[in-house]
């Protein structure tokens, strides 16, 4: 585990953080996990928003099914030095049933994008993390407009 120490030090005293991240994919839910897990007496309001999500009939956020019918043959390799900082609740969600995949990259698993984001679209919603994390359609307001319009935030 990691504590409040990885925020910058002028912001670790603060005791109400609002975060917000853009973007629903598995290093977005992964950087909201690890913080909203990070230990400390830090206030953490975390909101991830992504265009891709709907709020389904049972109250969980999903992806919607158009934006996964894509076939996508890519496999992320993931370190076990990723997921052994994890909660062992995280770990287990992000690990599954999956095998490691050591004649490729040794001590790592290897999983499609899709099973690793739904897997983890799926724990930012389990109650011991719910009160930090919360899920949204969008991001609102000008950011979102310029996502939307494929306008650059920053400078490169």
């Amino acid at each position: 585990t990691f504590s409040s120490s990885l925020f910058a030090p002028h912001v670790s005293s603060a005791r109400n953080l609002d975060i917000a991240v853009l973007g629903g994919d598995a290093a977005g839910l992964y950087l909201a996990l690890r913080l909203a897990e990070a230990e400390g007496d830090t206030s953490l309001n975390i909101t991830v928003y992504d265009y891709r999500w709907y709020k389904s009939s049972d109250g969980w956020f999903k992806t919607h099914p158009q934006t996964q019918e894509l076939e996508d043959h890519r496999i992320f390799v993931v370190p076990y030095s990723l997921v052994d900082v994890c909660s062992e609740v995280t770990r287990n969600a992000i690990l599954g049933s999956e095998d490691p995949c050591d004649e490729i990259w040794p001590g790592a698993v290897c999983l499609s994008p899709a099973k690793l984001e739904e897997r983890l679209l799926k724990r930012v919603q389990e109650a011991d993390v719910s009160g930090k994390i919360s899920l949204a359609v969008g991001p609102p307001g000008r950011a979102g407009t310029l996502l939307r319009q494929g306008t650059q935030l920053a400078d490169d």
